[in-house]
């Protein structure tokens, strides 16, 4: 809206708009941020550090265990506040298969905080304080409800998405209402972000484990990857709902836009438009009224 004024009278200007707003859709693609291994038969061993890591159990040789693995992406900085999540997919690398046949794996929401650590190697490095292992959420700092995590209290007790995997390839985990919602969660409520622990339904079946690529792997296309389809809704300009003009100032409110927010004035359609007052990021302003008449607007981001 535009606000003609005079010193002794006030003239809005403006009409209404019916009509939906369109959105715009966009798809990003996220590599994690964070990507550790819990190794059951290394319980107190971190892998941060480590080109892949390993999911379902082992073969008898050396003792049979279970592995996992846990995935962490950053939503909110990536991703607009205020989007609406309509996909996700979960695309990753298997790039070492064991000789038995392969499971289904599925993530779930993950409920805890985690450390992804600085170790490396096929049989990780003992942890040092606060980082991830099988035995110890953050080492020294606070433990799993069990070793390796407790279903219902470290990670949700439903899976949010699932597929299954066997030979050395790539895979992913279609879309799903349940992976929709965490990351609609977790761009709503970053504090809340601790990703996905990856699992396999077959844990305790010999030969299961698969070995996957991490966000470390020096191949950039065996990442694993985030597909994330989000819509946005454009900004409502700002409106303009009260002017009042007096002893050489005017003071105006408005509604709408995002700040910070600048108010322009010109004295007349034809000329250009200039700032009147400082930027601010409140929805109402007292500034200097330029002449005997003219028009104000409110330019937001």
């Amino acid at each position: 809206m535009r606000v003609k004024s005079k010193l002794t009278a006030i003239l809005c200007i403006g009409a209404a708009v019916a009509g939906a707003l369109l959105g715009t859709a966009e798809t990003i693609e996220l590599n994690p941020v964070a990507d550790t291994g819990l190794f059951q038969p290394f319980p107190n061993n971190n892998f941060g550090a480590q080109v892949d890591l390993a999911v379902g159990t082992s073969g008898p040789n050396g003792g049979v265990g279970d592995f996992r693995g846990l995935f962490q992406f950053d939503i909110a900085n990536e991703i607009p506040a205020g989007a609406t999540i309509e996909s996700v997919s979960f695309r990753f690398r298997v790039t070492n298969a064991a000789a038995g046949s392969g499971s289904t794996v599925e993530v779930r929401r993950q409920l805890t905080e985690w450390t992804e650590g600085t170790k490396t190697g096929l049989k990780g490095q003992p942890a040092t304080t606060g980082e991830t292992t099988w035995n110890n959420r953050q080492k020294d700092v606070s433990a799993w409800g069990t070793n390796g995590g407790q279903e219902g209290t470290d990670y949700a007790g439903n899976p949010s998405g699932f597929v299954a995997i066997d030979t050395a390839s790539s895979y992913t985990i279609p879309s799903s209402a349940e992976m929709v919602a965490d990351v609609q969660a977790w761009l709503d409520n970053p504090d809340n972000n601790f990703g996905w622990l990856m699992r396999s339904r077959s844990e305790g079946t010999p030969f299961t484990a698969r070995r996957i690529a991490t966000r470390e792997t020096s191949i950039a296309a065996n990442r694993p990857v985030l597909i994330v389809e989000f819509s946005t809704l454009p900004s409502i300009p700002p409106t303009i709902t009260s002017i009042e003009v007096q002893n050489a100032q005017a003071t105006l409110a408005w509604e709408n836009g995002n700040p910070p927010y600048q108010v322009q004035f010109k004295p007349t359609l034809a000329d250009a438009w200039s700032n009147v007052g400082d930027p601010t990021t409140e929805t109402s302003a007292t500034v200097p009224a330029p002449g005997d008449q003219g028009y104000y607007q409110i330019v937001s981001e």
